[in-house]
């Protein structure tokens, strides 16, 4: 008898919940981020981490503390500020 099947493949983070649970916002949430990181990565093409990023004790969530980054202007941005 098979009490439990777990399938690792195509499996999504429980970070809204699921099947019942699921949050009505998640979808608008995971649209928000991925134009947030758009943003970013364009804004700051370098971004890179500046040092470890540390893990929050916890049991119920998978987070970091902080996220310390390095950030460096584009060279596109760089190059029209020095033209002004």
């Amino acid at each position: 008898m098979v009490l439990a099947q777990f399938d690792a493949q195509g499996h999504e983070s429980g970070s809204f919940g699921h099947g019942p649970h699921t949050c009505i916002g998640a979808p608008l949430a995971r649209l928000e981020g991925k134009a947030a990181l758009q943003a970013l990565f364009s804004r700051w093409p370098d971004l890179a981490p500046a040092a470890p990023a540390p893990r929050a004790p916890s049991v119920l969530m998978n987070a970091h503390t902080s996220l310390p980054l390095r950030l460096r202007p584009s060279r596109q941005r760089h190059d029209a500020g020095a033209a002004k």
